[in-house]
């Protein structure tokens, strides 16, 4: 059963209990782009979930159909501060891709798509109590690529029925811990026609933390020795995970639960080097976890495929923000932009 709701604008309301919407208004940056943006909530209904998302317009055109699955931890897709709402991943699109596409984004599991600020820790997460890393226990035990990518499934095979949905054209781009979900979901749903992956370890997460640890060592930012113990910890922990019992770690940790971070620890290079669909690979040369992207043209070559590109940000962090030679993050120079518009191309075309 599916749900659809349409959230227009003038006074934001939501109300936590009951999951109804009402009149969201969005604001945008100060570049004149987007004040106010009528957009659909859906609800699917499954036997065993419930799924949420966001299509970013209300019209019924037909247009292309751009997904977006977001990182890890439960981030809702609208954060209400009162006199502020922010649409956590439509800032970071340009005005021509909410024009040529219909915009899609699926929220995380057990988290709200809408939530106001009484909910959100320090880092934006949703929590029931609104303390750091108090996360729902239902979304923590689903944490993981399974069913992130059951989600994302019915989500493209949904939208794939739809008379607003180019069905040929539904690509999909997804960013840190999503770019491993958007990669299988490539593999494995034959509608999605262009896959973007940002920003994540081709390795896999573990295997990405400790690289980052050695590369922090040899940029010095830390002593070699501390690099080496930092490797060490991460390994002891690895070796630990193996055997844990995800409901054991539940009572006595925080944070993610061992079959969460054994499903993002593997490595893709040969799925994405395979992949059917035209390949847009983006990160910042300063990320250190996701420097190995580098390494896709030779995987590429490797299989023969021709159609991908390899776009990498110079002195860009892992949200494409700057970083100073000093170190510094600069969140007020940030290319997200820049790097969805030259994916939106490259899917046009499927050539680099």
């Amino acid at each position: 059963m599916l749900a659809v709701v349409s959230l227009k604008a003038q006074v934001p309301h939501f109300d936590i209990t009951s999951n109804q919407y009402k009149n969201v208004y969005i604001d945008r940056n100060e570049d004149g782009s987007i004040i106010r943006k009528d957009m659909l909530a859906y609800k699917m209904n499954l036997e065993k979930d419930t799924i949420e998302f966001l299509k970013a317009d209300v019209s019924n055109q037909q247009k292309p159909v751009f997904v977006f699955i977001q990182g890890s931890q439960p981030i809702p897709l609208i954060l209400d501060y009162g006199n502020q709402l922010t649409a956590t991943f439509l800032n970071n699109l340009d005005n021509a891709i909410l024009s040529d596409y219909h915009v899609v984004e699926i929220a995380m599991p057990n988290t709200p798509l809408y939530c106001d600020s009484t909910f959100l820790d320090d880092q934006c997460r949703y929590t029931p109590t609104g303390k750091p890393m108090e996360f729902d226990p239902n979304y923590v035990r689903r944490n993981n690529l399974d069913t992130y990518l059951a989600r994302a499934n019915a989500v493209i095979n949904y939208i794939a029925t739809q008379q607003w949905a180019d069905k040929d054209n539904i690509v999909v781009f997804g960013h840190s811990q999503g770019a491993y979900v958007a990669a299988a979901l490539a593999a494995r749903n034959e509608h999605v026609s262009a896959v973007g992956l940002a920003s994540f370890c081709p390795l896999g997460r573990m295997q990405g933390q400790v690289m980052e640890a050695r590369l922090n060592g040899v940029a010095g930012k830390t002593t070699m020795q501390q690099s080496s113990d930092k490797i060490k910890e991460i390994s002891d922990y690895w070796e630990y995970l193996q055997s844990a019992d995800d409901e054991e770690y539940l009572k006595q940790r925080k944070g993610d639960l061992p079959s969460t971070t054994k499903s993002f620890s593997r490595p893709v290079f040969e799925e994405i080097s395979k992949l059917p669909q035209p390949v847009f690979i983006a990160f910042g040369t300063s990320d250190y976890h996701s420097v190995l992207c580098d390494l896709f043209p030779l995987y590429f070559v490797q299989n023969k495929k021709e159609n991908y590109k390899v776009y990498p940000m110079n002195n860009r962090g892992h949200n494409f923000e700057m970083i100073t030679q000093d170190g510094t993050h600069d969140w007020d120079d940030i290319k997200w932009h820049e790097v969805t518009l030259e994916f939106a191309r490259f899917a046009k075309s499927g050539k680099s």
